[in-house]
Parts: C-alpha cells; structure tokens; sequence
C-alpha cells in the first residue's frame, strides 16, 4: 500500500478511503491470511516481552497495560 499512495496527491480523506478501498480490494485471500498470522506472531512477541498484565476489559478495544510489581 505505501508504494501505491506514495507519492500520490489525493484532494480530500474521501479519496485516500477510495484508494485504500480499491487496494485492498484487489489484494489476494493469502494477504489476509498472512497478515493475520502476523498478528498472532506479534502478539504472542508483545506478551512474552511485557510479562505481567492487567487487561482494562471496559474499553472497546480492550487495552493493555503493563503492571509493575513492587
């Protein structure tokens, strides 16, 4: 996608939206796939790495936090 945008000049939000769109649109099943397990990758990296946390289930997007034990 950055090298399709780059470079590019779009003359509203409307039409970055567009462009996206239609990149997206044309990307094949195995992108999705791959980028999904790229997530569970990072993931699993970023929970290794952070060790204890508290998960703030109120928010839409379940935030995370680290917790620090003292």
């Amino acid at each position: 996608m950055k090298k399709m945008l780059g470079g590019h000049k779009f003359a509203s939000d409307m039409a970055v939206q567009w462009a996206v769109r239609q990149w997206l649109a044309q990307q094949p099943t195995s992108f999705f796939a791959w980028s999904i397990h790229k997530l569970v990758d990072r993931w699993d990296k970023c929970l290794n790495k952070l060790g204890n946390l508290k998960i703030n289930q109120n928010t839409p997007f379940c935030n995370i936090y680290r917790t620090t034990l003292v």
